[in-house]
């Protein structure tokens, strides 16, 4: 992916996706692609999923959400998925969440491989890492 060189180019870019997306969202929800549900709590059979990918919820809206629905939310997505990532990791005004450590040990207790990673896409500033967890029995 290339870099987005100004504001005027983000603003296209996260216009044609919300175009995208509101284009296909009656048919995809027609065709079952799109539902209704929320975290902490999903509704789908366990490991009914590969991969969950979370992103732009979970640690940047930590002042929002406290750290027991983070943990709850974590422990969902690994219940329903072999694999989960969730980006970016940070907090709203781009500093870390201060639930990230103490989720990472959460995840690392109940046996889950967990990881923060780099990625090529920084979407806002210092936005260039993100948790990865495995699920332990997958």
């Amino acid at each position: 992916m290339e870099a987005i060189t100004s504001d005027d180019e983000l603003g296209k870019v996260r216009m044609a996706a919300m175009n995208a997306f509101l284009a296909d969202y009656p048919a995809g929800l027609m065709e079952g692609r799109y539902m209704n549900a929320a975290l902490p709590f999903l509704p789908f059979p366990t490991g009914d999923f590969d991969l969950a990918l979370c992103s732009h919820l979970l640690f940047l809206y930590s002042q929002q959400l406290d750290e027991e629905f983070h943990h709850a939310s974590l422990l969902e997505l690994c219940r329903v998925a072999k694999e989960v990532r969730v980006f970016p990791p940070l907090a709203l005004g781009g500093a870390r969440s201060p639930y990230l450590e103490g989720s990472v040990e959460m995840l690392r207790t109940a046996g889950h491989n967990v990881s923060i990673q780099r990625v090529n896409y920084e979407f806002q500033r210092g936005a260039c890492e993100m948790l990865r967890i495995q699920r332990a029995d997958s």
